[in-house]
This record gives structure tokens, C-alpha cells and sequence, in this order.
């Protein structure tokens, strides 16, 4: 009998912003390594994460249309607060006062524009929220 097919899980990327040439350089840039979805929209992102924020790491950019980046951050939070640790805020402009409630909220921030070096040790450094949940290692993980 032959052993089950086992592959490494890769981490789970959201990224929200409402630029397109934006969602489409991470998608870009991350889908080698990482499983990506991209959203334009606040609600888009909540539509995405209803069913519980099942993602290794949200990009999430401040000035979206509708619900902004802080209203989507408040929502996520209130689902699961220990998504404050997978969220990296990227905006073209973090005020002092935003920086300091992000920090306060342990949420980490980055100003656009971002390195594609910086965005690519970001995705290497995840652990798949699935492996953590299982105990399973990346190199473990069944099919």
C-alpha cells in the first residue's frame, strides 16, 4: 500500500486594497509561495474571512472605499482577536496617532510603498495557521 501523498502547506495570503495594480503585484509576487487572495473592498474582505479568519496574513490597506481599513480591523478583531497578529496594516500613509493605535492593538504597519524583499520575508517567516491548529509540520502535512 502506498503512503498518502504528503505536501507542505503553504500560508494563506488576503490582501485588501483598492488598487488594482496593487492586489495584482502581491498576487504576483506571493502566489509562488503562497496561497493569495486578493479583495478591493472592506466588505470584501469581511465577506472573505465570514466564515472565520482562516488566513496566515491579512495586507490590509487604511483608505478603502465604503468600510475603510479600521472599521474591517475592528470587525476582525471582534470575530478573533488573535488576528491582530496576522494583520499587517499597509497604507501610503500611517499617521503618528494611527501608528500608535495599531501598535497599541498589536497590529504591525508598514508604509507604501513596500519592497518586494520585504513582502517576500514577511509571506517566508508564516507558519500556516492549519499546521499550528494540527501540530502538523509544513513538511508533514497529508494531502
Amino acid at each position: 500500500m502506498n503512503a498518502p501523498l504528503v505536501l507542505p502547506l503553504r500560508p494563506r495570503v488576503l490582501v485588501v486594497d483598492d488598487h488594482p495594480m496593487v492586489r495584482r503585484a502581491c498576487d504576483v509576487l506571493l502566489a509562488p509561495m503562497a496561497d493569495v487572495e486578493t479583495v478591493a473592498t472592506g466588505q470584501g474582505a469581511l465577506v472573505a474571512l465570514a466564515d472565520g479568519p482562516h488566513v496566515d496574513l491579512v495586507l490590509l490597506d487604511l483608505g478603502l472605499p465604503g468600510i475603510d481599513g479600521f472599521q474591517v480591523l475592528d470587525e476582525l478583531l471582534a470575530m478573533d482577536a488573535s488576528i491582530a497578529e496576522r494583520i499587517v496594516v499597509f497604507s501610503g500613509c500611517v499617521h503618528a496617532r494611527e501608528q500608535r493605535l495599531l501598535d497599541a492593538l498589536g497590529v504591525r504597519w508598514l508604509c507604501k510603498p513596500v519592497g518586494a524583499d520585504v513582502l517576500r520575508a514577511l509571506v517566508g517567516s508564516l507558519r500556516p495557521v492549519a499546521a499550528q491548529a494540527s501540530g502538523t509540520s509544513q513538511a508533514d502535512a497529508p494531502l
